[in-house]
């Protein structure tokens, strides 16, 4: 069953959602902000669910290596697999498959965050259980 609610928009904003729809084929106005609501969602409640996400790293080899190693080694428990790309002569990209609770994940995340050199992590909770 479904809700009409009303959502106030900038206009800029609301040009910008209806251009990317048109180019994009993406559907309705609906189906995009459920989309997005349950993306928002997924990445930011508190939660205990089990989880199956991507982690994306980009960080200064030459500063952030060894504690990035240290790290991926101390959630072992979580991690499936990784790849590793070079960005440039210093700088990687990582990408950290894991599963297991959310709220391990988000420490694993936390964890990252604090390494010396580290430059951007973006998490993707893919599939979050009930």
């Amino acid at each position: 069953m479904s809700e009409k609610i009303s959502v106030s928009l900038p206009r800029d904003l609301l040009k910008e959602l209806e251009d990317f729809m048109e180019k994009s084929k993406a559907g309705d106005r609906s189906k995009v902000v459920q989309l997005a609501l349950r993306n928002f969602l997924d990445e930011n409640k508190q939660s205990d669910a089990f989880t199956y996400s991507v982690i994306s790293v980009i960080y200064d080899f030459t500063t952030a290596e060894s504690d990035f190693t240290k790290v991926q080694h101390d959630y072992a428990e979580l991690i499936m697999s990784n790849m590793h790309v070079h960005v440039s002569a210093k700088e990687c990209m990582e990408a950290i498959f894991v599963k297991g609770k959310k709220s391990e994940v988000m420490k694993l995340i936390g964890s990252i965050n604090q390494i010396k050199g580290i430059k951007k992590v973006k998490p993707t909770f893919s599939y979050v259980g009930e």
